[in-house]
């Protein structure tokens, strides 16, 4: 998955997948890079029968499905290429709370050999059946400086 894109990839993502909102920004503690954090939404009611599954009839009036925010990676700012899995910031518990609506900010700071990046985050599902008003959270993940993907080995 690597080019000048900012779409769902039809062979890295199941049908009923869109990206929006990447926020493409300048590295600015590496020369020559480029990171992105596109949001993915997956929407349960559509797409194909393994996707519809995932939406059974008793989450209808929770929306359409939820958004996790992944990661892309450039070298010169118009080649990207995603990773889509594991998510960056996937849905899923958070300072005890469980956000199933995930929206990456469009900055880094940096804390001495740490990046902090913040999210908004909701329980509410994604979609025109979604609980009106419902709360939003900022939150902060932290990761290493440069770490973005990282092997493990046992």
């Amino acid at each position: 998955m690597s080019g000048l894109f900012w779409y769902a990839d039809p062979v890295a993502d199941l049908p009923g997948v869109d990206m929006y909102v990447p926020k493409a920004i300048k590295y600015p503690w590496a020369p020559d890079a480029y990171v992105a954090f596109p949001t993915m939404f997956f929407h349960y009611e559509s797409g194909s029968e393994t996707r519809k599954v995932l939406g059974p009839e008793g989450r209808l009036k929770r929306g359409d499905g939820p958004t996790e925010c992944q990661l892309a990676v450039s070298r010169d700012g118009l080649h990207w290429r995603r990773l889509p899995r594991p998510a960056y910031i996937g849905i899923g518990r958070h300072d005890g709370k469980n956000p199933k609506m995930i929206y990456s900010t469009c900055n880094l700071v940096r804390r001495g050999d740490e990046l902090w990046h913040y999210f908004l985050g909701t329980e509410n599902y994604h979609g025109s059946s979604s609980v009106p008003n419902a709360r939003w959270d900022l939150y902060r993940v932290t990761q290493r400086l440069d770490g973005f993907v990282a092997a493990q080995a046992p």
